[in-house]
């Protein structure tokens, strides 16, 4: 079901990386004001970026900004106490979240067989804009547009705004699209990261 091979453009693939090519846009439609990005690795360790380095114009979040539930490390080694906060989720409903943990564990299986190590799952989290222009909803007459545009796409992670659109339990459309993709799928783990790996252990 997923292949970080060459794919192509007219069958349909199931995973989760970043598409290199885009469908054309309706001018209509409004963009998504793209609210925060995140880095997530799903370690601990050096994995949250400070208020200091935000305020230097880091953007990309980690995986203890992303969830504020768990203690760790910042980039410098300092630890960070967890905030008290429950678990963040993605929320893109039961059977999207299926198929979506389906795809990363089918992408997470061929780079292993690869030896491949270092990727991150890259989390873009929009906010939808409204009729009169705030973000958090979404004008019906552009949500017909896309999702006329919307029947073209080629994956069913770019279908709604170019992402995936959140979801209450009860399957209802939230104004929040998240963006996802596999990157960093350059680094094998040759000797030098093994060696790394075990100075750190």
């Amino acid at each position: 079901q997923v292949s970080l091979q060459p794919t192509p453009i007219s069958t349909p693939p199931n995973g989760i990386v970043m598409p290199s090519k885009s469908r054309p846009v309706s001018e209509t439609v409004r963009p998504v004001t793209m609210s925060q990005i995140f880095d997530l690795k799903g370690s601990l360790l050096k994995r949250f970026v400070s208020e200091q380095e935000q305020s230097k114009g880091e953007r990309v979040l980690k995986d203890l900004n992303f969830c504020g539930h768990h203690n760790g490390t910042d980039s410098k080694g300092t630890p960070v106490i967890k905030r008290g906060m429950r678990c963040r989720k993605l929320r893109i409903g039961k059977e999207r979240w299926a198929s979506l943990t389906a795809a990363l564990t089918n992408d997470i299986e061929w780079l292993r067989a690869h030896n491949i190590m270092d990727y991150s799952l890259l989390v873009g989290v929009g906010i939808v804009p409204t009729h009169n222009g705030a973000g958090g909803g979404g004008d019906r007459a552009e949500d017909i547009t896309w999702s006329h545009l919307s029947t073209s796409c080629y994956s069913e992670w770019v279908q709604d705004r170019g992402g995936l659109r959140a979801r209450n339990p009860l399957e209802e459309e939230r104004g929040i699209v998240y963006y996802l993709g596999v990157i960093d799928i350059l680094q094998e783990f040759n000797m030098g990261k093994r060696m790394e790996s075990a100075y750190k252990q």
